[in-house]
């Protein structure tokens, strides 16, 4: 082109299309507007090859399930909340030091088994037992932390990790941690453990030195 020459006129097929002022942006120039290469022409990009013209589609193999697997939720959460209200109140009973309430919790021929102790067979041994234990402790704290419960029918089963702390009549402290594995049944008073089995997983003395304080609604006060 020779220096001071006006440029040709552009051709019909290259002007603009009119547009009205103030008007939106034109068609196809959002997310999926075709882009265009350098120069005059507008140059469509060619679409990527279907699925089936580039190659085998490649498929996962199926995901086989453990033979010895087991359903993490069972099918009746409202089993499941009753029976981890009944393991709250367990604690609670515990840490209120109320043996009857916490016999109550038993089926009538519950047995409740502890480490380094007789098995307590029926509501009145467990409510014993209970009055044995917490006679050796001045202050004593249990704490239920994660488990989880699965119910079948009228039975179930479940499993609770728990934390104590305490102190005997001589000022000595206690901590461990440990774990209950428990066999229940639904009775006509609701879900009652028919058999709670407890097993140390740490025990160890508390550093440092803690105040203790009696349970506001202590069933030993009276």
């Amino acid at each position: 082109m020779a220096r001071g020459l006006p440029p040709p006129p552009r051709s019909p097929r290259h002007a603009a299309p009119d547009r009205a002022p103030g008007a939106g942006p034109r068609s196809g120039r959002g997310l999926h507007a075709r882009r265009r290469t350098r120069g005059h022409g507008a140059q469509r990009l060619r679409h990527p090859e279907p699925l089936s013209r580039a190659g085998p589609r490649v498929v996962p193999p199926p995901v086989r399930a453990h033979p010895r697997s087991v359903p993490l939720i069972s099918d009746d959460p409202a089993g499941r909340l009753e029976i981890r209200e009944l393991t709250a109140r367990f604690t609670d009973a515990v840490n209120r030091r109320a043996p009857e309430d916490l016999a109550g919790l038993f089926a009538e021929d519950g047995e409740w088994h502890v480490p380094g102790v007789p098995v307590a067979a029926g509501r009145e041994a467990i409510a014993a037992l209970l009055r044995k234990l917490l006679g050796n402790f001045a202050h004593l704290v249990q704490l239920t932390h994660s488990g989880h419960a699965d119910v079948s029918g009228d039975t179930a089963t479940a499993t609770w990790y728990l934390t104590e702390n305490a102190v005997d009549a001589d000022g000595n402290a206690f901590a461990f941690t440990g774990v209950y594995t428990d066999e229940l049944v639904r009775t006509p008073e609701g879900w009652r453990f028919a058999r709670r089995t407890f097993a140390f997983l740490q025990r160890g003395t508390p550093g440092g030195t803690s105040r203790h304080y009696a349970h506001p609604r202590s069933a030993a006060d009276g």
